[in-house]
């Protein structure tokens, strides 16, 4: 049903790569009906120039879930950031839903993107946001870049055609 999705960021020379298997597991969270907000986080294997996101964690009972918010329990979080790191995964970023057929980030998620950037250690030049809406189509997914002071859309809209994006 879903591809990989691969997006060339050109002035670092690298590829982001989104596994199918990925889309399809958080994909089963669209909030479709009555179902609230959900998210998890993304982890990356690095083979520069690529970088493959292989997996998510999902919502817990221990999260804040409704219609429009999605809280995750930050201390389980941090467990899972750091089992992974453990296992050669690097958190890489954030995914939730969004109940919309195309969906954009808030000035919340943003916000918040912006804010777990500049608080978490790392040495990546950004975080990655990968949104979901609530209709399967090609316009079901926002997927873009943050870090302390920019957000960069990588899917053009409309189209399954992938443009190149550039820092900041």
């Amino acid at each position: 049903m879903y591809k990989n999705i691969s997006i060339k960021i050109k002035k670092s020379l690298q590829e982001l790569v989104i596994h199918k298997t990925l889309l399809e597991d958080i994909s089963q969270y669209m909030q479709t009906g009555n179902k609230p907000e959900s998210g998890g986080l993304l982890f990356a294997e690095f083979k520069l120039p690529k970088i493959i996101v292989k997996k998510a964690s999902f919502p817990n009972k221990s999260d804040y879930q409704c219609r429009y918010e999605f809280r995750p329990d930050q201390e389980r979080q941090q467990k899972i950031i750091n089992l992974n790191y453990k296992k050669g995964l690097h958190y890489i970023g954030e995914w939730h839903t969004h109940p919309e057929n195309i969906p954009t980030p808030s000035i919340l998620d943003i916000t918040s993107m912006k804010e777990t950037f500049i608080k978490s250690k790392h040495e990546l030049n950004f975080f990655l946001l990968l949104i979901i809406g609530n209709k399967i189509s090609n316009d079901m997914f926002w997927i873009g870049m943050q870090n302390a002071t920019n957000t960069i859309n990588l899917l053009k809209r409309k189209t399954d055609i992938i443009y190149f994006c550039s820092f900041i």
